[in-house]
């Protein structure tokens, strides 16, 4: 359909701007902010070690044997017994390491911006679901695309658009099961008489695994899940636990 291609349109549009600004205006070799470096450490930390944890290698290690001179003080790292460790859980350092293996230091900024496209993509999804007409469909994903800071946070070698992409597909899942009808207009009634089948405890299960991986991304995604998790309760009832359960 027209609307369709309209969409796809804008979608590969944004995704070369994303690539262009996170693989040809960012620098190569330089971090926006210090939590950014610290990931990094980790990255080369896990690649050295070959196990999973906070413990960083410190490469001034060899000149400054006591961390005089450590450069990531909280909240970004700390040192305790002459080791340092980094206040960032490991799992986006950990997930970065094939890219970086293969690309480099382009490879660090992988992920981000896979994250800012796959959050077009599913906002698109969440956009279908509430049925709006043509044009407002097509000027909210313009907005999301062009009119956020999702573009930004595309670039820099962060987790954020990840975490962002993640929260954004399990609002599409489980919005799924009650944005419905025409003109955006919620219809939740066959669902709560009809309760939860099959496919609806999937999606709901699959929101779930989204909101957990967003969550060891980035924290904050505690309180997008306790949202979303009362608004699935609103829209459908605590008939829906029953069903669930």
């Amino acid at each position: 359909p027209p609307r369709t291609g309209r969409a796809v349109v804008v979608l590969a549009a944004a995704s070369i701007y994303y690539a262009f600004l996170a693989f040809s205006v960012s620098p190569a070799e330089c971090f926006w902010s210090g939590d950014a470096g610290v990931k990094y450490l980790q990255v080369e930390s896990l690649l050295r070690q070959g196990a999973l944890t906070q413990e960083l290698v410190y490469p001034g290690a060899e000149l400054d044997p006591k961390g005089a001179a450590w450069p990531f003080p909280l909240p970004y790292g700390v040192a305790r017994g002459g080791q340092f460790y980094s206040t960032f859980p490991p799992y986006f350092p950990l997930a970065t390491i094939p890219f970086y293996q293969a690309f480099g230091f382009a490879g660090l900024r992988v992920l981000p911006f896979l994250g800012g496209v796959a959050t077009l993509l599913a906002g698109w999804f969440v956009l279908r679901q509430l049925a709006l007409s043509p044009g407002s469909e097509l000027a909210g994903l313009v907005l999301l695309a062009f009119g956020s800071p999702l573009a930004f946070y595309s670039a820099p070698f962060w987790e954020h658009a990840p975490a962002t992409a993640l929260c954004t597909f399990a609002l599409a899942l489980a919005g799924g099961l009650f944005i419905k009808g025409d003109a955006g207009r919620s219809d939740t009634s066959q669902t709560v008489r009809q309760g939860i089948d099959g496919r609806a405890r999937w999606c709901l299960l699959l929101a779930g695994v989204c909101c957990g991986l967003a969550f060891a991304l980035r924290t904050e995604a505690l309180v997008f899940t306790v949202l979303l998790a009362a608004a699935v309760l609103i829209a459908a009832g605590w008939r829906i636990v029953a069903s669930v359960w």
